[in-house]
């Protein structure tokens, strides 16, 4: 016997001497079927737990059917002897045991088969029972029917546990198909966030480019307005500033042509003035001459006369005072000349002035000393 069923075996035995005394003991205080009740169930999971282990049992199995039996026999022994072998106090203390709320479904069910079974095997006769009753039939049959129910049992909790896991597994991959389905939500909610964010940043571009471009554009467009304005206000001011040069240049040059004209004529007057006075001073010069040549052949006339008639100083003085009647004439002469020539004319006229004088002085002595050669010449 492997150590594991030798300590269920030895478990059972503890519990099936337990049940004994109690059996014995409930007799003698009115049975205590709630007592025995909860005892049984204790044995009833034991046997359970040798049919199911039977049934998942791959080597040497035959741990399992002893245990059970030995616990069986130990038992129903111990029920026959507690019921001093009558079979009738033994189906009612079962019947009010199986009774009890602490058997329910299948422990009430095992309960209830293990009393038929344990009656069923029972003689009659009280004192067959208490001498020789044996059990191991009935314990035999009871755990074929145990071992189909342990069998069933194991089925049921491998198809339970299949179905659970088949449950779990389905749950999983429901799970799993929800998370990826979450995920692939996730990640398209993400990836359409992304583009949503992307085209928003990308219109946000855009329309931050559009709005710098507006605003280069309104900068540049200014700037142009005010440079055109500018150049418009400096075109204006120079057009103004080369009107005012013009019309300052225009003046200057009227004014410098007012001047040369002015000089011209100026000029053309003092050139019809120098002019008009060469031609005065000229035709004064030639009265003076003609005045000078009619004078000096007067004189040289009168000279000759007066020497001729007279002689001497009484002769020379009568030149010399012709010649001071004749200066007379000539300084009234040069006095008119002066008025109508000024300064140019009278220079002139006393340069001639001077120049007959000189002559008529040469005249006179030249007059002397022919009226002395003369009347040296008469006086011989």
């Amino acid at each position: 016997m492997s150590r594991t069923a030798t300590y269920f075996a030895m478990l059972d035995l503890a519990v099936q001497a337990g049940a004994i005394m109690e059996l014995r003991q409930n007799r003698k205080a009115k049975m205590q079927p709630e007592v025995a009740a909860q005892s049984l169930r204790a044995v009833e999971e034991k046997w359970m737990h040798h049919a199911m282990s039977f049934a998942e049992c791959d080597g040497n199995c035959s741990d399992h059917p002893k245990a059970f039996e030995q616990s069986c026999e130990t038992v129903a022994l111990s029920l026959v002897r507690g019921s001093s072998g009558d079979r009738t106090v033994t189906a009612e203390y079962l019947t009010e045991v199986c009774g009890e709320a602490a058997l329910q479904d299948w422990h009430r069910e095992k309960c209830q088969a293990f009393a038929a079974a344990l009656t069923s095997a029972m003689s009659v006769e009280a004192s067959v029972n208490r001498e020789g009753f044996d059990s191991l039939p009935m314990c035999a049959n009871l755990w074929a029917q145990t071992a189909v129910e342990g069998k069933a049992r194991v089925d049921k909790e491998r198809a339970e546990r299949a179905a659970a896991e088949k449950a779990a597994a389905e749950r999983a991959a429901a799970e799993r198909k929800e998370a990826e389905s979450r995920a692939a939500a996730e990640r398209k909610a993400a990836a359409e966030r992304a583009a949503a964010e992307k085209k928003a940043a990308e219109e946000r571009a855009a329309a931050e480019k559009n709005a710098a471009e507006a605003h280069a554009a309104a900068e540049k467009k200014a700037a142009e307005e005010k440079a055109a304005s500018e150049a418009r206000v400096a075109k204006a001011a120079a057009e103004k500033k080369a009107a005012e040069q013009q019309a300052a240049a225009q003046k200057q040059a009227e004014e410098m042509k007012a001047v040369q004209q002015k000089a011209f004529e100026q000029k053309a007057a003092e050139q019809k003035a120098a002019k008009q006075k060469a031609s005065e001073q000229k035709a004064v010069q030639q009265k003076v001459a003609q005045e000078q040549t009619v004078l000096k052949a007067a004189s040289e006339k009168k000279v000759e006369e007066k020497v001729s008639e007279e002689h001497g100083v009484k002769e020379v003085k009568a030149v010399e005072g012709q010649a001071a009647a004749e200066k007379q004439v000539s300084e009234k002469q040069a006095a008119e000349a002066k008025t109508v020539t000024k300064q140019g004319v009278v220079d002139v006229h006393a340069a001639a002035e001077q120049k007959t004088a000189k002559e008529a002085v040469a005249a006179v002595a030249q007059g002397k000393a022919g009226a002395e050669n003369k009347v040296g010449t008469s006086s011989k």
